[in-house]
């Protein structure tokens, strides 16, 4: 396996290079296993990055993730899709550039919340979220700041579609990245499931009883009737902290 010091002149000698075999013959020499593909991967990272020593320590990176052509693959597209504010102060710190290394070399659905908004990359990785440990109450807290009382239906899901994005990024980001054990993911991953129906209960109840009026249930004894709530059983994942 070629190390870092090794790889940067090798990667110097390729700028400008277009003949794709030589960009081949760099990938088996690497060790990569999907040729072709992360041939293309390597000449696009070594035009977009422009600096052949970074090239070579996200190399070394990918190279100790769980699948290295996976990781290059999304670095790939990472790179491609993120504005030069948000690239540099996370490929050029260490740290940050492993975990996000890491990360795209374990999951493709990861990798794909994280191209997709590049508010999702800012929040984990500069804005510190991923060393960041938070009890049910504070995301609760979190999601009542950023889902109002007052939303309608369709709102509602959209907020809670991006909190989950977002806290499951924070959450498989410390899993992968050794930063939590499994009873801490597992309690991350049922809180989750918990604030969110919390919140979606809140809400709905309200959009309901604005619609229907409030649920009421008779009376055994023949007094006033009283207000029934909702009630959720949960099973499996959502009970298995």
């Amino acid at each position: 396996m070629m190390t870092p010091e090794q790889l940067c002149p090798r990667l110097a000698e390729l700028n400008g290079v277009k003949d794709r075999d030589r960009w081949r013959t760099l990938a088996v020499e690497i060790g990569l296993v999907e040729v072709a593909k992360s041939a293309t991967n390597l000449q696009e990272l070594h035009e977009r990055l422009a600096s052949p020593a970074l090239l070579a320590a996200l190399i070394g990176d990918a190279l100790a993730a769980a699948d290295p052509d996976q990781a290059l693959n999304g670095l790939e597209r990472f790179c491609d899709g993120q504005p030069q504010e948000l690239l540099h102060p996370i490929l050029h710190v260490a740290l940050r550039r492993q975990q996000l290394v890491i990360i795209l070399g374990a999951s493709p659905f990861l990798t794909n919340i994280l191209c997709r908004d590049e508010e999702f990359s800012r929040r984990l990785f500069l804005d510190g979220q991923i060393d960041c440990v938070k009890s049910e109450a504070e995301m609760l807290g979190e999601l009542r700041d950023c889902i109002a009382d007052t939303v309608d239906f369709v709102t509602l899901q959209r907020g809670l579609r991006r909190y989950k994005c977002q806290e499951i990024l924070r959450i498989a980001g410390r899993d992968l990245c050794g930063l939590d054990d499994l009873a801490r993911t597992t309690y991350a991953l049922s809180a989750l499931a918990g604030v969110t129906l919390q919140r979606s209960c809140d809400i709905c109840g309200r959009l309901l009883q604005t619609e229907y009026g409030a649920p009421l249930l008779d009376s055994l004894t023949g007094d006033e009737p009283v207000e029934a709530e909702f009630t959720v059983l949960g099973m499996g994942k959502f009970g298995g902290r």
